[in-house]
């Protein structure tokens, strides 16, 4: 039986055919060797770690570096400053308004676009306005305290170190309003341990006075019959009495300071019996 002649329709499609499939099998065997070459590829972008040396069966910790003391002093100082601003201009706000309801009429964003800051920053340094005003109370304190170290290192002599003391007390509380003063002495005895970062454990004046008087006992100038700490603490009593005294009479403050400190250091000489 004779084969049919081949048309050319025929043979056409089994050559398309035939294309097709040499196409498919050169794609699938281009795919894995693609693969393998982007494989390749990507780990030599990686870069490779090197393994630890192990000494004594130890692998070394790589420890962070620790910030270095002079930063950590700047950022200490620059929070210092921002608190001090925030103070300042929520003072000026208040003292504006009267501390009647000027307190309660100042709203925080009014206080910190005041000092040049964000909501946020003033948030950072205090929970609430109130604490501003025990801020007031800490920066006196911190300010006596450090003068009191300096006149601790000078050698200065009991009744002029106190004498010196109590002016810093004086410029700092007759440069706030008497209202702002009252509010601040309130705040700060009744919650005396919210303290800053920057600041000593509950500052106070007691500690600054306990400073000059532990000199005193050791020049023989004070007598040991109590400890520094407790005449100290009879003084500040006073001191804080007369601040709240001056805040609802008005009137000079400095002559009735000497004079209450004067009461105690007479009170305190040796020889003097500490009995009724």
């Amino acid at each position: 039986m004779s084969k049919s002649p081949k048309t050319p329709a025929k043979s056409a499609a089994r050559k398309s055919s035939g294309s097709k499939t040499a196409a498919r099998t050169s794609n699938a065997t281009a795919k894995p060797k693609k693969a393998a070459a982007t494989k390749a590829a990507a780990k030599k972008a990686i870069p490779s770690t090197p393994t630890p040396k192990v000494t004594n069966g130890k692998v070394p910790v790589k420890k962070k570096a620790a910030s270095s003391p002079r930063r950590a002093g700047l950022l200490q100082e620059r929070s210092r400053q921002t608190r001090r601003r925030l103070v300042r201009s929520a003072l000026a706000l208040w003292s504006e308004r009267g501390f009647e309801s000027g307190i309660e009429d100042t709203t925080v964003e009014e206080i910190a676009a005041a000092a040049g800051v964000t909501k946020g920053t003033f948030y950072f340094h205090f929970s609430h306005k109130e604490e501003i005003l025990v801020e007031m109370g800490y920066q006196t304190a911190d300010l006596l305290n450090t003068e009191a170290d300096r006149l601790v290192e000078s050698g200065a002599e009991l009744v002029e170190s106190l004498r010196i003391l109590i002016r810093v007390i004086e410029r700092q509380i007759t440069a706030a309003p008497p209202g702002a003063v009252i509010r601040a002495l309130s705040e700060f005895r009744r919650r005396p341990t919210t303290a800053p970062d920057y600041l000593p454990p509950s500052p106070n004046f007691k500690e600054a006075f306990g400073k000059i008087f532990a000199v005193g006992q050791r020049d023989g100038m004070v007598t040991d019959e109590l400890s520094s700490e407790q005449v100290a603490g009879v003084l500040q009593a006073l001191v804080l009495d007369t601040i709240g005294d001056w805040g609802l009479e008005g009137g000079a403050i400095l002559p009735r300071l000497e004079e209450r400190t004067a009461i105690v250091l007479a009170g305190v000489r040796p020889g003097v019996k500490l009995t009724l």
